[in-house]
């Protein structure tokens, strides 16, 4: 009886073994299926960052920081003395995604 149970056990383990590196491989797929969707969903940024390079030259940080801000769906505040092309860089960028560009300007009191 004893060595039925442990031939059991073992038959039950190996199953399980089997699954457990079936699920490995799915995973394993479903990374690279992830990983090509990311891919092909971002093809627009290094085009973004080359478009906005052109108007606003020798300010890559500021074009990176706009785009992962765009990308986390996240607030951004420029701050800055005039002249530091703040409102060029946002019209650039909205313009690369074809999209609408308003501008609020806060003073603080």
């Amino acid at each position: 009886m004893f060595f039925k149970n442990c031939q059991v056990f073992f038959e039950i383990r190996r199953c399980t073994y089997a699954q457990s590196l079936e699920n490995v491989a799915n995973a394993v797929m479903n990374n690279q299926e992830l990983t090509e969707k990311i891919t092909a969903a971002c093809q627009w940024v290094p085009v973004a960052k080359e478009e906005m390079g052109k108007v606003l030259v020798g300010q890559a940080d500021l074009v990176d920081r706009l785009i992962i801000g765009l990308l986390c769906k996240g607030h951004i505040l420029l701050e800055g003395v005039p002249g530091l092309a703040k409102t060029l860089a946002v019209k650039a960028l909205s313009g690369c995604l074809h999209t609408n560009f308003s501008r609020i300007q806060f003073t603080p009191d």
